[in-house]
């Protein structure tokens, strides 16, 4: 099968769209599909094999993310002559409405993966969240999905979401999954070159918060709570990895607190080198809401931590349980479930990541939606 990912933002930038579209790549192509990504430019990569890298600009509100213009027939010329047989794209904006335009142009399946929810990023735009704005991401949304043959949901609260916008078309929930071996194989060298430079002791329980520093991914809530948990408990760290538009705020923060020997931040981390920070924790901790596929959260099992996370609701359907961790709605809790952790924290988990969350469970159940066969409409 010939098929082409459209997406606004793949590897090497480290966000969880464009981890699930490069574990899908990965997958199909071992699975024996030509896969074909259509995506933006990036200063720090060249165009691969079956990769086109459509010119880009940074996105004036998120200098992280680029926007692109492509030229509609330039791209319809060339899909046309790869004989595509399915068109999966992953963004509603530039690169999702033409891959939406060249599916429909040529009649070809486009499938859609719904990855972000957007109104936890109406700020971005310097604009607030009222009816009006909610109101604007609800119909877009609604234009755009109901245009795909079938919608992909990371979580039953995304679908669930999906469903309040009045998305019509039919909505399959599919996890994204990890390649396990990437968290399988560390390099015990490195880890404990990091370990020295972060000031980890032997003594020290470390908590190790992964992930993109903005706003909605609620990291502040974590420095507060990790803050308390220092008036207790002395032997502790927090390891914050990963860089973005709040970093200034929150090294502040940690200053305010005067607690900059216990916590430290390693800036942005390449993906290839990012299992060795998952494994210098002992419990992988988040305050974010705005999830919609909880990909650290699996990478942190997969490495052997122990996970404590804010309660949300796309974690309902996914792989929590108490075994491998909990979920919190207040300090108190957040606290508690600490103290119940440490009981544990001498060993390391197994890993406890069921087939369906694997790269392999993953590909395979995309690829069942790609040979679905249309319903009659009769």
């Amino acid at each position: 099968m010939n098929i082409a990912l459209f997406t606004d933002t793949y590897y090497p930038e480290i966000n969880g769209v464009a981890t699930s579209v490069h574990q899908l790549k990965i997958g199909l192509e071992s699975a024996g599909h030509n896969v074909y990504v259509f995506t933006t430019t990036n200063p720090d990569m060249q165009r691969e094999d079956k990769e086109y890298r459509i010119k880009s600009v940074p996105f004036i509100f998120m200098k992280d993310r680029r926007f692109s213009f492509p030229i509609y027939y330039k791209w319809l010329k060339i899909v046309k002559k790869l004989n595509i047989d399915v068109i999966h794209t992953h963004t509603e904006f530039s690169l999702g409405i033409l891959g939406l335009r060249i599916a429909k142009k040529l009649n070809i399946k486009h499938i859609h993966t719904y990855h972000t929810i957007y109104e936890e990023y109406i700020h971005y735009l310097k604009l607030p969240k009222n009816k009006y704005t909610v109101n604007f991401v609800k119909n877009s949304t609604k234009y755009f999905c109901n245009k795909a043959y079938e919608i992909i949901a990371p979580t039953e609260k995304t679908k669930n979401l999906l469903i309040s916008y009045d998305v019509n078309t039919n909505i399959t929930v599919v996890p994204t999954g990890i390649d396990l071996t990437k968290f399988e194989n560390t390099d015990m060298e490195y880890i404990f070159k990091l370990r020295k430079k972060l000031d980890i002791q032997e003594k020290d329980v470390v908590l190790v918060s992964i992930g993109r520093l903005s706003k909605e991914k609620g990291t502040d809530e974590v420095i507060l709570y990790f803050s308390k948990l220092l008036e207790k408990h002395k032997n502790i760290k927090l390891i914050i990895v990963g860089d973005g538009p709040h970093k200034y705020e929150l090294k502040e923060l940690v200053n305010r607190l005067k607690i900059t020997d216990k916590v430290k931040f390693t800036g942005y981390i390449c993906w290839d080198k990012i299992q060795n920070y998952y494994c210098l924790g002992d419990i992988f901790v988040s305050c974010s809401t705005s999830e919609t596929q909880g990909l650290t959260y699996l990478e942190a099992v997969a490495s052997g931590l122990y996970l404590l996370v804010r309660k949300d609701d796309s974690l309902d359907d996914t792989f929590i349980n108490d075994g491998i961790g909990y979920q919190f709605c207040s300090y108190d809790e957040f606290s508690y479930f600490y103290e119940k952790l440490l009981l544990h924290i001498d060993k390391k988990l197994k890993n406890s990541v069921s087939d369906k969350y694997t790269q392999k469970g993953y590909t395979q159940s995309i690829l069942n939606i790609y040979n679905k066969e249309e319903q009659s409409s009769d």
